[in-house]
C-alpha cells in the first residue's frame, strides 16, 4: 500500500510538470519522467515509442536507460516486421504485452523472444497509448538484470501517465505546425506586400494587419473601422465597395473589388480587396474575412499602356497615310514611260492629267511647238 500510495505521488507530480510547461523544455521532462519511472520501478529501461506514418516501422522517440541495459540510440527505427506478433496485440488490437519471464508468453514466436533478446529484455511491460481512434504511441518498461513481476493496478496508472505525454506531444506538435503555417503565411504576405483583414458586420470593427494599416495610412493603436475606412474612398467609387459587401453578406459572393482611397495628406492610391463571409462556428455571428494589396504601380502601369496603344494607334494611321502618299509619288515619278522629266513643273502637269485620264472630259493643251503636247 506505501508503494502503491508513492507511486500515485510519483504520477500526480509528473502530471503537473507538463502543465503550461514551454516547449523548448518538453523533450528533456518527458525524458525525466521517464527517468523517474525507471528508477521507481528499479528497471533498467524506460522508452516512449511512436508508430512512423505507414505503419511500417516503430520509432524510439524518448529514452531513459542505466548502464546495464545494452545501449539503444534514440531515435532509432524498429521495423513491424522484426516483432511482428507484438506489433498486432498493441497497434491493432490494442493489448498490453506484459511477461515476466519469455516462457510467460508461449504463444509469442521465435522472432519476438530473439528481437527481445537482442535488446536484453528480461521483463518488459508495454502500454499501447489510444489517443482518437488509433494506437499510434506506446510506453514500455524493461527489466535487463533480472526478473520483474508487474501489478494489474500500475497499468491503467501508467497508461494515463503515457497519455498525459503523449498529449503534451501531440499540443507541442500542433503549435510548432500552426506557428509554422504563421511564418509561412506571413512571409508570403509579406513576399505579395498584402494586408489582411477581418469585418464584423454587426459592429463594423475591423482587425487589420500591421501591412494593412501601413497600407492605409493608419497607426498601429489607432482606431480601426468601417466607418474610417469607407472615409478613404474616393466618393465616386464608395458605391461599388458597398454593393460588394452588401452582395457578400446576402448571397455569398465573393469579393472582389478595385477602388481608389485618399491617404493623407492627400495621395490617391489603387487598393484591389478579396475576400469572402465566414462563420467560426454555427452560434458566433457572420465576419468578411479577406486581404487587400496597393496596386497603384498596376493601374499605372495599364494607364501607360492605353497612352502608349494611343500613340501606336496614331503613329501607324500616319504611316498609313505617308505610304499611300509614297505610293502616289512613286506612280507619279515612274507609272509615265516615255515621259523623261523630272521637274516640279513636268510633276504638276502629270498630276493634272492623272486627274482627268480617267474621265470622258475634253482637255485642251497649250504650248508651243516641240514642248511634247503629244
Amino acid at each position: 500500500l506505501s508503494e502503491r500510495l508513492r507511486f500515485e505521488r510519483l504520477l500526480s507530480d509528473l502530471s503537473a510538470r507538463f502543465v503550461n510547461l514551454p516547449p523548448e523544455g518538453l523533450d528533456r521532462e518527458i525524458e525525466r519522467a521517464l527517468e523517474m519511472v525507471m528508477t521507481f520501478f528499479q528497471v533498467d529501461r524506460c522508452v516512449l515509442v511512436r508508430t512512423l506514418p505507414g505503419k511500417t516501422a516503430f520509432q524510439i522517440t524518448h529514452l531513459a536507460a542505466s548502464a546495464h541495459a545494452p545501449p539503444i540510440p534514440k531515435g532509432m527505427e524498429i521495423p513491424r516486421s522484426k516483432n511482428p506478433w507484438a506489433y498486432r496485440k498493441l497497434v491493432e488490437k490494442g493489448e498490453v504485452v506484459a511477461f515476466t519471464r519469455m516462457d510467460d508468453v508461449p504463444e509469442a514466436p521465435l522472432a519476438s523472444k530473439h528481437f527481445w533478446r537482442q535488446l536484453g529484455i528480461r521483463s518488459t511491460l508495454t502500454i499501447p497509448i489510444l489517443l482518437g481512434e488509433s494506437v499510434d504511441h506506446m510506453i514500455s518498461i524493461n527489466a535487463v538484470r533480472s526478473e520483474r513481476d508487474w501489478p494489474e493496478e500500475i497499468i491503467p496508472r501508467l497508461q494515463l501517465l503515457g497519455e498525459v505525454l503523449v498529449n503534451a506531444l501531440t499540443r507541442r506538435n500542433a503549435e510548432q505546425a500552426l506557428r509554422e503555417s504563421e511564418e509561412r503565411l506571413s512571409l508570403a504576405a509579406t513576399s505579395a506586400e498584402a494586408g489582411f483583414w477581418i469585418l464584423d458586420p454587426g459592429s463594423g470593427h475591423i482587425w487589420a494587419s500591421d501591412r494593412l494599416r501601413v497600407l492605409l495610412g493608419f497607426a498601429r493603436d489607432e482606431a480601426f473601422g468601417l466607418e474610417q475606412f469607407m472615409a478613404l474612398v474616393l466618393p465616386e467609387e464608395r458605391g461599388i465597395v458597398e454593393e460588394s459587401i452588401r452582395q457578400c453578406l446576402e448571397g455569398g459572393a465573393m469579393i472582389n473589388v478595385e477602388y481608389r482611397i485618399q491617404r493623407p495628406p492627400g495621395e490617391t492610391r489603387w487598393i484591389a480587396s478579396r475576400g469572402r463571409s465566414y462563420s467560426a462556428a454555427p452560434e458566433l455571428p457572420e465576419r468578411l474575412m479577406g486581404v487587400s494589396l496597393d496596386i497603384t504601380a498596376r493601374k499605372e502601369m495599364e494607364e501607360r499602356l492605353r497612352e502608349q496603344l494611343k500613340e501606336i494607334k496614331r503613329l501607324k494611321g500616319q504611316l498609313e497615310q505617308e505610304n499611300l502618299y509614297l505610293r502616289n509619288e512613286i506612280v507619279l515619278q515612274h507609272g509615265h514611260e516615255g515621259i523623261v522629266g523630272r521637274s516640279p513643273a513636268l510633276k504638276h502637269v502629270l498630276a493634272q492629267v492623272e486627274q482627268v485620264a480617267g474621265t470622258d472630259a475634253t482637255v485642251l493643251l497649250l504650248g508651243e511647238t516641240g514642248t511634247g503636247k503629244e
